[in-house]
């Protein structure tokens, strides 16, 4: 079998090879684009978030405060021009909402279930944002 090519095959098949790539390249880009402030919410928030669904409750106590945090900076920087602001942004409020509720009740000292309860609501709320920026 001859598998030679002519130079205008040759070019052909970069061309398209580089259309391919920068296709590719452009929604690898799009895809990474992640919400950088979604990423540093997720970073901080859910191992606190899963160690609670075991009943273990002193993360979500040592990192509160920065939880909120993250939320707040989080709701700051705006929904992205890629994603549904209308959808997103309430339910950011109603995050920072939560995380507040969370830091109050463990300044408050409230009992482990209370803050159970307060956590699985912010961990559902985040995975609902999350399914929405897919």
């Amino acid at each position: 079998m001859n598998f030679k090519t002519s130079d205008n095959e040759t070019r052909l098949f970069l061309f398209a090879f580089s259309i391919c790539f920068f296709i590719t390249e452009k929604s690898y880009s799009q895809e990474s684009f992640k919400w950088v402030r979604m990423s540093s919410f997720h970073e901080t928030a859910m191992s606190s978030f899963h160690s609670a669904e075991a009943n273990k409750l002193q993360p979500v106590r040592d990192s509160a405060a920065s939880i909120l945090k993250k939320a707040e900076q989080w709701q700051n920087d705006g929904v992205p021009s890629n994603y549904d602001s209308a959808t997103l942004k309430p339910l950011l409020q109603n995050l920072v909402v939560q995380c507040k509720a969370i830091n109050e009740a463990v300044s408050a000292k409230k009992p482990d279930a209370v803050l159970r309860s307060l956590v699985m609501k912010a961990h559902d709320t985040f995975h609902l944002i999350l399914g929405k920026t897919k």
